[in-house]
């Protein structure tokens, strides 16, 4: 199967403000930190023609496609837990949520934190 090669070129000036709150609380010999976040991030300059520019390899078959637009305002709200089951073992999940315009975009993650 031949490859697909894109380029995409995209001008972009974006600022964040936000912030966060956390607590720790400690239970049963262990600390347990939730956390609370909020950011709002601003696009400044024009990304209206967000194109991409496509080929597949060896073909000389070419294509342009257009992009997703960008909202201008965003906004990024989440949370987390943070569990410290030793002094050198962490278990942490969280989730955030992107929300601009008619997009939304959902995002998890968590893991195991070692410290030595």
């Amino acid at each position: 199967m031949d490859h697909v090669w894109s380029i995409e070129d995209a001008q972009s000036l974006r600022t964040a403000v936000g912030g966060r709150l956390t607590r720790e609380y400690c239970k049963w010999d262990r600390s347990i930190v939730p956390e609370l976040r909020a950011q709002w991030m601003h696009e400044f300059m024009d990304d209206e023609d967000r194109l991409v520019n496509a080929a597949f390899s060896g073909t000389g078959i070419s294509f342009v496609t257009q992009g997703v637009t960008q909202p201008e305002d965003i906004g990024i709200y989440g949370g987390g837990l943070t569990i410290h089951v030793s002094d050198s073992r962490a278990l942490f999940g969280g989730y955030d949520i992107q929300a601009g315009g008619d997009q939304q975009i959902h995002m998890g993650s968590g893991g195991l934190r070692l410290s030595w």
